[in-house]
């Protein structure tokens, strides 16, 4: 009886985790450490990328407030890790842009971010990517260009990191 009773336990308990994990937003988080040769409002700390209401989100944390000159947010879209498009972000605005034969193509969709504090939160509409509905496998990652005393920065610092996004 006390093996049943554990056994009916166990299947609910799977049953509420399996629902629970279905119900969780298509999220994505990277971390990254302070970095002694970049400086600080240029150096990445953190990232939250997740899928919304026919967007692409990225909150982009630095390690003091963003001084921006230009980075860019590379996406893959196709689920491998060459960039089919890259996000060209600045203080003002930011502009996607097909990557052809490795080099960024005139400018698909353009936004604005938003920064507050230590961080870039930036959408992406996806029609601009030119995802449909369904399952996507998104790998992404961050590069700072060297400049203005500092050295380049990426994020993850090697390979890429992936957002499973379902588009209803």
């Amino acid at each position: 009886m006390k093996s049943q009773i554990k056994i009916a336990l166990i299947v609910i308990f799977c049953c509420l985790s399996v629902q629970q994990a279905k119900s969780l937003p298509n999220t994505s988080l990277t971390n990254d450490p302070n970095e002694s040769g970049v400086t600080d409002d240029r150096d990445f700390k953190g990232s939250k990328v997740w899928y919304s209401n026919g967007g692409i989100h990225a909150r982009i944390a630095f390690h003091a407030a963003p001084n921006l000159g230009q980075f860019w947010f590379y996406i893959s879209v196709d689920g491998d890790a060459v960039a089919d498009f890259g996000v060209y972000c600045t203080q003002a605005s930011f502009s996607v842009k097909e990557i052809v034969n490795g080099a960024p193509s005139p400018e698909i969709y353009r936004g604005n971010p938003t920064i507050s504090g230590n961080n870039y939160d930036l959408r992406v509409d996806v029609r601009s990517l030119g995802l449909d509905k369904g399952d996507h496998e998104i790998r992404y990652w961050f590069y700072w260009l060297a400049g203005g005393g500092s050295d380049p920065d990426r994020m993850p610092d090697s390979g890429t990191q992936q957002l499973n996004a379902r588009i209803p």
